[in-house]
Formats: structure tokens, sequence, C-alpha cells
């Protein structure tokens, strides 16, 4: 435990649950990234660190790696007591404490609000890429075009293996998802779907549903099969199932810097809605 002025930095616990959610809900900076799941859910996985004062959590931060070496800050908050900039930096120095020696980790930020695109300019942070929105609502489309060989059905739990093996050739490790990580999505899916080339996995999407209508979630293709029209296909099957449970306004982001994924979206009627938001990344040396 480090420990200057009236404040400690400790890793979080358990017991710190209640403090942390009512920080992240009521804190005067809050960064949450979007997860499969919750910031209480990676309590215990470091890096998970808070600030306390006279045994109130003022601060948090958790950027646990998940796949390994790949660490996503899960979530950033900090109450009045602290700037967003002092939280951060007290908070940022005892994380690369932590990490020291662990070359080939990469720490990641979606950016979402400005203020941490402020906090993250001092700190050899990089803009890695643009997340780019889209948005599908109610176009007319075309029917699914998959050739004869391959096959859609919905995915299920001993799928994920295959799946696992299809998102990790298909991505950078940056965006990479674990076993784990699918498994929980897949709990989550309004429709999850693969498609099999003589009963092997070639691609996959995981789609959920909210009060403002569907959003894709993942979709990735074996890199040997683009071309296929299989990332067309499982699109285009997942709108038409989607539409028939009433849902007819469908989000999706994508990479900035994936000109395949963008071209793929808008052949099939999605359309830019003008919001990017920035990836930054530190590599830890």
């Amino acid at each position: 435990m480090a420990v200057k002025a009236d404040y400690s930095v400790r890793p979080a616990v358990p017991g710190d649950s209640d403090q942390i959610s009512h920080l992240i809900s009521n804190g005067s900076f809050v960064h949450r990234h979007l997860d499969w799941r919750t910031p209480l859910e990676w309590i215990g996985f470091p890096p998970y660190l808070v600030i306390e004062q006279k045994g109130q959590i003022q601060s948090v931060l958790a950027c646990p790696p998940d796949p390994p070496l790949i660490g996503w800050v899960r979530v950033f908050a900090t109450n009045a007591v602290f700037t967003a900039d002092s939280a951060w930096n007290i908070l940022w120095a005892h994380v690369l404490r932590m990490l020291e020696g662990r070359g080939g980790y990469q720490a990641a930020v979606i950016v979402l609000d400005q203020w941490f695109q402020e906090v993250l300019a001092g700190c050899d942070f990089t803009n890695h890429q643009d997340i780019v929105m889209l948005t599908w609502r109610g176009n007319n489309i075309a029917g699914v075009k998959l050739p004869a060989r391959f096959t859609i059905r919905n995915m299920v739990e001993t799928d994920i293996p295959q799946v696992t093996g299809v998102d990790a050739i298909a991505f950078g490790p940056l965006w990479h998802n674990s076993s784990s990580a699918l498994h929980k999505a897949l709990k989550q899916a309004a429709l999850a779907t693969i498609v099999e080339d003589e009963g092997v996995i070639v691609g996959y999407q995981i789609s959920t549903k909210n009060l403002l209508g569907g959003h894709l979630a993942r979709l990735a293709v074996h890199p040997a099969l683009q071309g296929k029209r299989i990332g067309h296909s499982l699109v285009t099957d997942m709108i038409q199932k989607l539409n028939r449970i009433g849902i007819t306004s469908i989000s999706v982001n994508t990479q900035s810097d994936n000109p395949i994924s963008l071209s793929l979206y808008k052949n099939i009627g999605f359309r830019e809605t003008g919001d990017r938001y920035p990836v930054y990344v530190y590599a830890v040396k």
C-alpha cells in the first residue's frame, strides 16, 4: 500500500463493491468500458486499484487483461475530491509499477468523453485508430445469399472453442475475445449465429437488443474465406430475424482502418452516424 498525505492506494477487494458501485453511479468523472462484464465483476483481477481517504473510496481504476496482455481500461472514476487528472496520475503510476517488466502488455481505452482524452494526452498513450458508429434503419435488404456448401445456425455453448479460434485469426490481438468473454457474450445475446463449412465454424455474429433497437456486437469471418459472402449473409440473416421480433433499428461499430468491414456494412445499408471515438493504446516496455 502506498500512502501519501491523507489517502492511500490499494487493490480493490469484494467488500468495496457497494462503494465502487456508488462511485460509478455518482462520480464527477466516470469512464466505463463497453464490456460483457460489469466493472464489479472484475474485482479481484489486477490491476484494479482504489484511492481511499478516511475509509471512503474516492477513485477507482481497473485494467485487468483479457485476453492475456491486453488490458482495456474497464472503469475509471473519481469523486470531486480529486480532479480527473490527479486521480488518474496517482492510480496510473501504481498500475505501471505493477506492470513493470511485462513486455508486450498493452493498455487500451475507447475514449467516449473529451475530458478523458485530455487526461490521456500527457501519459504516452497513442491514438491507435477510431471507432466508427453506423446504424441500419429499416432499409430494403436483399435476402441471404450464402453458397450451398455453407450453413447458418444458432450458436451453442459447445461452439465456443471453435468460435474463439475464428475470433483469434480474424482480428489483431487488441480486439481478440477470450473464451470466457465469448461465453458471457452468448448468455447476453439476443441472437448469436455461426456459419459452418462441412461442420467447421468459419464465421459468427453476436447481437444484443436494448430499448433503442438491436446492436451487432461482434462479427468475424475466417480470413481465408472472406469474399464468400459469409459476413454479408450473417448480417442480413441477423437483420431479418431481429425484424421478425419488431426490431427495425440496428447499430454497429467498427474500426476506422478496417475498409473491408466498413464496405460490408455500407453495402448492406448501414450509414455512418457521424460519431467516432478514438482508441488510445499504451505499450508497456
